[in-house]
């Protein structure tokens, strides 16, 4: 919202940036990053065989909770379309 702050007064940024108040999403950009150098380390072919046990133990896991029902017992959720 402001470009500078000298000892008397303000000086107001150009919209659309004097329009948006508060913090960027610093957390969600380093957690993206993290996430994106994850895939980059296995390798984006070993990602289907990732989700599927991801998704496996994700199902096995929430079946232990005795308040939750899971809906849907399609085969090969988690496969790629590609």
């Amino acid at each position: 919202m402001i470009r500078e702050s000298p000892r008397t007064g303000s000086l107001m940024a150009a919209p659309p940036h004097k329009f948006e108040a508060g913090t960027p999403p610093i957390v969600e950009a380093i957690g993206l990053g993290a996430a994106i150098d994850y895939v980059n380390s296995i390798g984006k072919e070993r990602m289907p065989p990732n989700e599927h046990d991801l998704l496996t133990y994700a199902q096995e896991r929430l079946r232990e909770i005795n308040s939750l029902r899971l809906i849907g017992t399609a085969r090969n959720k988690a496969r790629s379309s590609r």
